[in-house]
């Protein structure tokens, strides 16, 4: 990922793979950020949740791994829920995020 960005530097993204933990550490100290292709690929769905998360749902996220961004509440990772479609659901500031889709980490 871009530096200070969250846009992909490869074209054609969705179909690489970098597995290495020597690549990853070359991309840190080169100032680079790191992306996780969500979705089928890696397994992993993610939440975004781009404000406050709504009353509604708090109890339902469950016990699960959580990054705090600094755009709102944070990224909320689950097992791949291939029913889930990468979507925006705009009035709630939350980012469904599933194959086709990336979030930094």
């Amino acid at each position: 990922i871009a530096r200070n960005s969250k846009y992909p530097v490869e074209k054609d993204w969705v179909n690489k793979e970098h597995k290495t933990i020597v690549e990853w550490k070359d991309w840190i100290n080169d100032g680079m950020n790191i992306g996780l292709k969500c979705g089928a690929r890696s397994n992993i769905t993610v939440i975004d949740f781009d404000g406050e998360i709504p009353e509604e749902i708090k109890n339902e996220l469950g016990d699960t791994l959580y990054q705090k961004t600094n755009k709102g509440a944070g990224h909320y990772f689950y097992l791949f829920e291939e029913d889930l479609p990468k979507t925006r659901l705009v009035d709630l500031k939350i980012d469904i995020e599933n194959t086709g889709g990336q979030v930094v980490i």
